[in-house]
C-alpha cells in the first residue's frame, strides 16, 4: 500500500483532535507566514517617507483587483481539493487524478483572460476604483505587475491546496513558509536598497509566487503525491469541471463579493474621508487579515477531514470535526479581537510612519471593526462545511450573506447618518447577522447528519 494511499487512510481512523490540530497547524503556520509577509510588505511602504500615505491607498485601490485575482484561485484551488477530497474517500484514483489535471488546465485559462482584460483596461479600471490623479501613478506600478502574477498566483495558491487535501499538510506548509521567505528578502531588496516603492513590492510577490507554483508543479511528478499529472487529465471533462466550478464557486463568489464591497468602501471612503481615509482602511484590512488566517487555516486543516468522512459515509466523525474546529476558532478570534482593543495603536504604528492623521483614523477603525471577531469563527467553519461535503449551494449562499446581502447594502446606508463612522461599523453588524443566519442553517445540518448514523 502506498505512503500516499496510508495518508489519505488516516483521515477516517486516527482520533479526530489530534488530525486536526496536525491538518491545522501547517495550514494555520502557513497561511500566517503569508500574512506576516504582506503586513511587512506594507509596513516598508507605510515606513517610506515618499510613499506612505499615497502608496498605502494605491494598495487599497487595487484591492478589489487582487480580490478577483484570488477568487478564480479559489474557485479551482478549493473546489478542486474539495472535490480530491471526496474521490479519495470513494477511493476512485482515476477520477482524483482528472480533477488535479483539469484544475491546473482551468487555472492558467482563467488567469490568462484576468490578466489580458486588467492590463488591457487598468487604469480607467483604477481611476472607477477610487484612484486619485496623486494615487494612480503608484496604484498603476503596483497592478500592473501583481496581474503578471496572475497565473504564478493562482498554481502556488490554488493547487497547493491539492497537497494538503491528499493528506500532506506539511509539505504544503512548507512551500508557503519558503515564498514568504523569499518575498521578505525581495521586498527588503527592492524598496529599501534599489528603491523601487511599490512596484519593488509587487515585483517581490511576482517572484515569490512564481517560485511556489515551481514548487507545486515539481510536487505532482513526485513519489511524494498520492495523485499525479497526466496529459490525457488536462484535457478538459466537462463533468469534472461542473464538479469543481460547483463546489468552489461558494470561495469565489465570497471573494468577488469582497470585491465588489471593496470597490464600494473604496468610493464611500473618498467621499468621506479621502486618501488618508483609504490608507487607513488598508492598514485595518492588513491587520485584520493577520488574525483571519488563523481561522482560515483551521478551516482548510479542517475541510478535507470533513470531506474525507462524509466520503466514506462516516457521519459522526464529521459532525465531531466541525465541533471541534467551531471550538477552536471561535477561542482563536476571541483572543485576537482582545488582542486587537489592548494594542491598536502599536499595531496601526507599524504602518502609519509620522502621520498623526492616520495613526488616529486608523486606530479607532480597526478598534470598531473588530467588535464582533469572537463570531466570525464560528461563520467561516460552519460555511466552509458545506464546501467541504459537495453542498455548493448552502455554502455559496452562506458565503455571500455577509458580504452581499449585509455587508454591501450597510456600507452604503450607514454613512448617510454616520459618516465614515458608518463604514466602520457596517462590519461588525454585518458580522453578527451573517453568523445568525449561518447557525440556522448549520444546527439543522448537524441535526440531519445525526438521523443519517453513522460508518465506524
Amino acid at each position: 500500500m502506498s505512503t500516499g494511499h496510508n495518508r489519505a487512510h488516516r483521515m477516517g481512523t486516527e482520533p479526530i483532535p489530534r488530525l486536526l490540530l496536525e491538518f491545522s497547524l501547517p495550514v494555520m503556520t502557513g497561511m500566517i507566514v503569508q500574512a506576516v509577509y504582506s503586513i511587512i510588505n506594507r509596513a516598508f511602504i507605510g515606513n517610506v517617507p515618499e510613499a506612505a500615505t499615497l502608496g498605502m491607498a494605491a494598495i487599497t485601490v487595487g484591492m478589489p483587483i487582487i480580490l478577483v485575482n484570488m477568487a478564480f484561485g479559489m474557485l479551482v484551488g478549493f473546489g478542486g481539493s474539495a472535490a480530491l477530497s471526496l474521490y479519495l474517500g470513494q477511493k476512485d484514483q482515476e477520477k482524483a487524478e482528472k480533477v488535479l489535471g483539469n484544475s491546473l488546465t482551468l487555472v492558467v485559462l482563467l488567469g490568462l483572460v484576468v490578466m489580458g482584460l486588467g492590463i488591457t483596461f487598468l487604469d480607467p479600471l483604477l481611476l472607477m476604483l477610487g484612484a486619485t490623479a496623486e494615487v494612480l501613478p503608484y496604484a498603476r506600478d503596483y497592478n500592473l505587475i501583481i496581474l503578471l502574477a496572475t497565473i504564478p498566483m493562482g498554481i502556488g495558491f490554488g493547487l497547493n491546496n491539492f497537497i494538503r487535501a491528499e493528506g500532506n499538510p506539511r509539505t504544503s506548509m512548507n512551500y508557503m513558509v519558503w515564498s514568504a521567505g523569499v518575498n521578505v528578502v525581495l521586498d527588503a531588496l527592492f524598496i529599501l536598497v534599489f528603491h523601487w516603492g511599490v512596484a519593488g513590492a509587487a515585483l517581490g510577490t511576482l517572484c515569490a509566487q512564481s517560485f511556489t507554483a515551481f514548487l507545486v508543479l515539481r510536487y505532482f511528478f513526485t513519489k511524494k503525491s498520492h495523485v499525479h499529472f497526466h496529459v490525457k487529465s488536462l484535457r478538459l471533462d466537462w463533468a469534472i469541471v461542473a464538479k469543481i466550478s460547483a463546489i468552489g464557486s461558494s470561495s469565489f463568489l465570497m471573494q468577488m463579493g469582497a470585491s465588489l464591497v471593496q470597490f464600494v468602501l473604496n468610493n464611500q471612503l473618498m467621499v468621506h474621508g479621502g486618501d488618508t481615509a483609504l490608507a487607513a482602511w488598508g492598514i485595518i484590512s492588513t491587520l485584520l487579515m493577520f488574525f483571519f488566517f488563523f481561522v482560515f487555516g483551521l478551516n482548510g486543516g479542517s475541510q478535507p477531514l470533513i470531506g474525507y468522512n462524509y466520503g466514506a459515509q462516516n457521519f459522526l466523525r464529521v459532525r465531531t470535526t466541525a465541533k471541534w474546529a467551531i471550538l477552536a476558532a471561535t477561542v482563536i478570534m476571541t483572543v485576537s479581537w482582545a488582542f486587537i482593543q489592548l494594542f491598536a495603536p502599536f499595531l496601526v504604528g507599524l504602518f502609519s510612519g509620522q502621520d498623526k492623521a492616520l495613526q488616529e483614523m486608523a486606530t479607532h477603525g480597526l478598534r470598531l471593526q473588530a467588535l464582533m471577531l469572537p463570531l466570525i469563527g464560528f461563520q467561516i467553519i460552519a460555511a466552509g462545511y458545506f464546501n467541504s461535503v459537495g453542498k455548493p449551494v448552502h455554502a455559496m449562499f452562506l458565503a455571500l450573506s455577509r458580504q452581499v446581502l449585509f455587508l454591501l447594502p450597510l456600507a452604503w446606508v450607514l454613512p448617510l447618518f454616520f459618516g465614515l463612522d458608518g463604514l466602520f461599523w457596517s462590519t461588525p453588524v454585518a458580522d453578527v447577522l451573517a453568523a445568525l443566519v449561518t447557525l440556522v442553517f448549520f444546527v439543522r445540518e448537524l441535526r440531519q447528519l445525526k438521523k443519517s448514523g453513522s460508518v465506524t
